[in-house]
């Protein structure tokens, strides 16, 4: 049972078993960075082409830190708090776990409806570096040990290189205005004013994590290739 709390101290004497989330006393938060640059251009016949890189950055990315966490071979008895204290649970704190960043090249090739007839087609070509584990800031990186953090930088969980988008609209030739069946007339009426929309999407898989399950019942990731940071 969890002891009442002194109400002169204003703390509460957690007991060992017990899990705790909570913040630092000098709480950072991180920060997220982006551009991009684009240029275009009319290439004539009523098309327009488009190339654009898309950047982002985010800085001291926030994360559940492990501080009960047991060195390589430490084994359960070799956690941090329980060799102090005693602590057996999970004891995690919010702060930063380290930086992730993604970039893009999005390119285009359209046609202006003319003639009855318009097309887009987008691609997408991306690559998203991040933590293993912590792709959304709200878990903890596969390795909890501190010294070894940096082994989870690698290809992120929400990585996809490729996606391709295309999009059609075409008028049928049918009804007034049109090349054939313009004149006034029922099959006219039935058949013009017509038009086929075409769309369909093509991505590659996202990346994805493995893991296993331990002989504890607990299931464990594991972590992509590691990426060193540029220098």
């Amino acid at each position: 049972l969890i002891p009442e709390p002194d109400l002169q101290s204003g703390t509460i004497a957690v007991p060992g078993n017990v899990t705790v989330v909570t913040l630092p006393d000098d709480f950072k938060r991180g920060r997220v960075e982006s551009w991009n640059v684009a240029f275009e251009k009319e290439l004539g016949w009523g098309l327009v082409t488009e190339a654009a890189y898309v950047g982002t950055r985010q800085v001291d990315q926030l994360g559940v830190r492990e501080q009960n966490w047991s060195p390589i071979g430490g084994g359960s008895a070799g956690r941090q708090l329980v060799q102090r204290f005693g602590r057996t649970a999970s004891t995690q704190l919010i702060a930063p776990i380290g930086n992730s960043h993604d970039n893009g090249l999005q390119t285009r090739l359209s046609r202006r409806f003319r003639n009855g007839y318009s097309f887009n087609v987008n691609y997408t070509f991306s690559r998203a570096i991040g933590i293993a584990g912590a792709v959304n800031s709200d878990n903890q990186p596969v390795i909890k040990i501190p010294e070894l953090y940096h082994l989870n930088r690698g290809i992120s969980g929400i990585n996809i290189p490729h996606v391709l988008n295309i999009r059609s609209i075409a008028e049928l030739p049918f009804g007034s205005g049109r090349q054939w069946l313009n004149q006034p007339g029922m099959l006219s009426a039935v058949l013009g004013g017509w038009q086929l929309n075409n769309g369909c999407c093509r991505t590659s898989p996202a990346t994805t994590v493995p893991s296993r399950l331990r002989s504890d019942g607990w299931s464990q990731a594991r972590r992509p290739p590691f990426i060193p940071p540029c220098t």
